[in-house]
């Protein structure tokens, strides 16, 4: 545990969203895996890992007796440097950094990975040395030879509808962070936050969604059918009983129309996470939810606002993925699951081209592709790389303080022949 919290003193910040995060690995390779940033390192070596933790707002330095690091199962105090000793296997390991904030409590502040692995050896000239591979940080070289890529999908006659609308959303994401690097704001600002940026796009986890499925079926030829789609979401909100559309009246159109496959996902649907750490949900969603989807086959089918009418499709469910990320709150919030991991669908899930879901109900609307979940958040600003986020659907919606899952399950939907190729 960290040393105790004084809530009165001033040298503490009220919000991680007042703390500057930085992390350095010696001797390792710094490199990015998606969403993951961490080091290469040398698996039965030991490394030093330094802390820096100081204030956005001043760039004061952090007390040291407020910072904790967690790393390969021991605890660590302050900025170190700390000296820790890694397995001799292969396996990634995950350094955790937490805080206390003014209100005595122990918040995580972030996480870097060690990719931990035996030293590879390469013939030079008459002796060996040891390599490492990386990948280059997010530069605008980097992004716009992703934007490249991405373009060659779009142009190319033979791409499928999932490969054109996967190549679409990770547009949106590759753009929004290009403008960033070459001009110092992106394209986009969510639809909530503050201040406004004149020259950017207002967007929200709904329009981005629509926008990428606009573009694909037009792309592949297919304007009419999404026409058709547009309009059975329409039939569908009203069947709810409601005035606004929702995500799952989309992907319910998408089933209709198009024949698309419903995918049900929770992390964990057996615990019991607090009503206060959900968004858009009570504690016992999940639970009930995955047991109609494993009995009946359905999610949301026949649910009305008024409780009492019927006839709202739903989403027929063909596969669950559960149990791939049970909860492991931070310590002072809740016990750990007993839920044995099962990642064996998730693993088929990342296999899945490209689909469209939605957590607690519609609650809350995204694109998924290949098991990366690529969202918007509506009170980021423009400049800001993170106003499209792109996640592994096993960290994500994870509360930075609390460390339970935000979004405890929901459905997607994709196209038929791309659910049978990672579901065969």
């Amino acid at each position: 545990m960290l040393a105790d919290a004084f809530a009165e003193d001033a040298k503490l910040a009220a919000s991680t969203d007042e703390l500057k995060l930085s992390v350095d690995v010696s001797p390792g390779t710094f490199r990015r895996d998606g969403d993951s940033a961490g080091w290469d390192v040398v698996a039965g070596k030991t490394v030093q890992v330094e802390i820096k933790v100081t204030k956005r707002s001043g760039g004061g330095r952090y007390p040291d007796d407020r910072i904790q690091l967690t790393a390969n199962s021991k605890d660590y105090q302050g900025r170190g440097p700390h000296k820790v000793a890694l397995p001799a296997r292969s396996t990634d390991l995950t350094l955790k950094v937490r805080v206390v904030l003014a209100d005595g409590k122990t918040h995580t502040l972030g996480r870097r990975m060690l990719w931990v692995a035996p030293a590879t050896r390469a013939r030079s000239g008459g002796g060996t040395s040891t390599t490492t591979t990386t990948s280059s940080p997010p530069t605008s070289t980097t992004l716009q030879k992703q934007k490249q890529a991405l373009d060659a999908v779009i142009k190319a006659s033979g791409s499928s509808f999932s490969e054109l609308a996967a190549a679409y959303a990770k547009l949106e994401l590759v753009e929004h962070r290009l403008a960033i690097e070459t001009n110092g704001s992106g394209l986009y600002q969510g639809t909530k936050c503050s201040p406004k940026d004149p020259d950017a796009v207002d967007t929200d986890c709904t329009q981005i969604v629509l926008k990428v499925l606009a573009r694909a079926f037009k792309q592949g030829g297919n304007e009419a059918t999404w026409k058709q789609v547009r309009t059975q979401a329409t039939a569908n909100m009203k069947a709810r009983g409601d005035t606004k559309l929702s995500g799952l009246d989309y992907q319910a159109a998408l089933q209709a129309i198009d024949g698309w496959k419903g995918i049900y996902w929770a992390p964990d649907p057996a615990y019991q996470v607090p009503a206060a750490e959900l968004t858009g949900a009570n504690s016992s969603e999940a639970s009930v939810t995955n047991g109609i989807a494993k009995k009946r086959s359905t999610y949301f089918k026949d649910y009305h606002l008024d409780g009492v009418t019927t006839g709202y499709p739903g989403v027929t469910i063909a596969q669950r993925v559960i149990d791939y990320a049970p909860e492991a709150p931070t310590s002072g919030y809740g016990d750990a699951s007993t839920t044995t991991a099962d990642r064996s669908t998730l693993k088929k899930l990342k296999k899945l081209t490209f689909g469209v879901l939605s957590a607690h109900g519609g609650f809350h609307m995204t694109l998924i592709t290949e098991g990366k979940v690529i969202e918007v958040h509506w009170d980021k600003v423009s400049t800001d790389p993170n106003v499209i986020e792109q996640t592994d659907l096993e960290t994500w919606a994870i509360g930075p303080k609390s460390g339970y899952h935000y979004y405890a399950s929901g459905v997607i939907v994709s196209p038929k022949a791309d659910f049978d190729a990672a579901f065969p």
